[in-house]
């Protein structure tokens, strides 16, 4: 006989920004169950989640509703039962950077008790215990102290699921979990969270990868389009053709079709686009890049590794000028021997990254977001001109957008999103494009595309530096490799004189695995 479930959603409808994303959903979680949900970028997959968790609420004229059951009595309000619901997603993460919310670790953490973002009321000592717990659990000591603003990717995530374990939830729902982290911290979280599972709370994740599936997990969810397109036992479900081609660990990049004349990008002139000299960086007083010495040649594309906190974010930030090296320390650009303009170099170089997508909570359609490239602009504040316009329409229709352009932002999926902002980064015809973990929160039909499109601009001539965790995700074209730990360069070299080496020392290290020969 089936257990009572805990939620019970039956033939909802749910509509974003007037646009719907969730047609009939039917589903139940009952006591005992772990669910993964699989889907492709924009199946609905984040709403879904929002829909378990109460953030978001049916359509007034769905025919169905969603009930909890975690009392005496059914409830259909989310309010009384959210503490028993915990939450973490790349879009919960993003608030702290677009909102400014400058929160030590420790500080965060603690807020999970209250639910609210800031400290507003003294922490019970035995809060306080638990905190430290959960602190030793996850090995994040050293994050107590820093700031959630100056953390990497996956430091701040694992921060974020700390701040929902200090609640006990009796569900933990995650999206996108390990996203942004490396291998050694994958399989730590990995870990934990089958450790959470057999300690009896229960989970419901989404992930992209086979390798990312918790022991536990009971049963699975397949979304297409915004409906079910099945579930059931994951027994049952792994075996379908159309579930295994979503979740495969591996992308293979397609045969490389040529741009077009008019969209490639003229030589580089100079013998380097970038050069550091001697640089330390130091964030909220803490040492972040550590003698930085090293140039990226015209003639050169990168790909940047290291496990998560090595300063690769940092690096890149260096480069486009966010950060700037202490006393001592210079940066060139372009070969030109001086220090080149800011406004200048940007208009040369594309960038791509998280911290970019969370600050785009701007009410644009996406083909506003692409014209906003033109002024590197957060928003479009200036007049966009015809040729401007019509350069923004050749990317978007080389990138196959057309079918999102014209929607608002906020109806976006995680991956829609990023593709959204490599057409920004390539509207002014780029010199570099800098992408720091431009494939996170991307599904395996999107990746490979993505990567598809990575290698077709820079085999046209535009210079490639690539921060990733994932050695599959290194396209051809990339010429050499650079390794980072603790703010310092380790290694470095040709792609094919160094990366095998380099590959079997990480490994060795826990922090890749690829099935990929390199």
């Amino acid at each position: 006989m089936k257990r009572s479930p805990l939620i019970d959603i039956q033939d909802v409808d749910v509509s974003i920004s007037g646009r719907k994303i969730l047609r009939g959903i039917t589903w139940q979680l009952r006591k005992g169950e772990h669910w993964a949900v699989i889907g492709t970028n924009g199946a609905g997959k984040s709403t879904f989640l929002r829909l378990i968790r109460g953030d978001i609420w049916p359509d007034i004229s769905s025919r169905g509703k969603r009930t909890y059951h975690f009392g005496r009595r059914a409830e259909e309000s989310p309010v009384d039962i959210r503490q028993k619901i915990a939450f973490v997603s790349p879009e919960r993460q993003d608030e702290y950077t677009r909102n400014n919310w400058d929160l030590k670790g420790i500080e965060v953490i603690l807020t999970g008790f209250s639910g609210s973002v800031y400290l507003h009321r003294e922490t019970k000592k035995s809060e306080r215990v638990y905190a430290e717990r959960i602190i030793r659990l996850l090995k994040l000591e050293d994050l107590k102290n820093r700031s959630l603003l100056n953390m990497s990717e996956g430091e701040a995530r694992k921060v974020l699921i700390a701040r929902a374990l200090v609640s006990r939830p009796g569900v933990l729902v995650l999206d996108e979990f390990s996203s942004g982290l490396d291998v050694s911290a994958r399989e730590q979280m990995l870990g934990l969270i089958e450790r959470i599972a057999r300690n009896g709370t229960q989970v419901v994740y989404t992930t992209h990868r086979i390798e990312e599936l918790v022991p536990s997990t009971s049963h699975v969810m397949l979304l297409d389009s915004g409906k079910i397109a099945g579930q059931g036992e994951i027994g049952y479900m792994l075996n379908r053709e159309d579930l295994s081609g979503m979740i495969e660990g591996g992308v293979r990049i397609p045969k490389i079709r040529p741009m077009k004349k008019s969209m490639r990008r003229a030589e580089n002139k100079g013998a380097y686009l970038v050069k550091i000299r001697d640089a330390d960086v130091y964030l909220s007083g803490k040492k972040v890049l550590d003698g930085i010495n090293w140039q990226i040649k015209k003639d050169e594309n990168w790909a940047v590794l290291g496990k998560n906190g090595a300063g690769k974010s940092a690096l890149l930030k260096l480069i486009r000028g966010d950060l700037h090296p202490a006393l001592g320390g210079e940066v060139l650009r372009f070969g030109e021997g001086r220090r080149t303009d800011l406004w200048e170099f940007r208009k040369k170089t594309g960038y791509i990254s998280s911290e970019l997508q969370a600050n785009y909570d701007h009410p644009l359609t996406g083909r506003e977001v692409v014209q906003s490239g033109f002024f590197s602009s957060i928003g479009l504040y200036r007049k966009v001109s015809p040729e401007q316009r019509a350069a923004a329409i050749r990317w978007i229709r080389f990138l196959g957008l057309e079918g999102i352009a014209g929607r608002n932002v906020s109806s976006f999926s995680y991956g829609e999103m990023r593709k959204i902002l490599v057409a920004r980064a390539m509207v002014n015809n780029p010199d570099m494009l800098i992408l720091d973990e431009p494939c996170s929160g991307l599904d395996i039909s999107a990746r490979r595309d993505f990567l598809n499109i990575l290698e077709r601009l820079a085999r046209a001539g535009t210079r490639i530096v690539l921060v990733t965790h994932h050695l599959e995700d290194i396209i051809p074209s990339i010429t050499n490799v650079l390794v980072m730990d603790r703010g310092r360069i380790v290694a470095r070299g040709g792609r094919r004189d160094v990366l095998p080496a380099i590959t079997r020392l990480l490994s060795r290290q826990g922090l890749f695995r690829s099935r990929r020969r390199v």
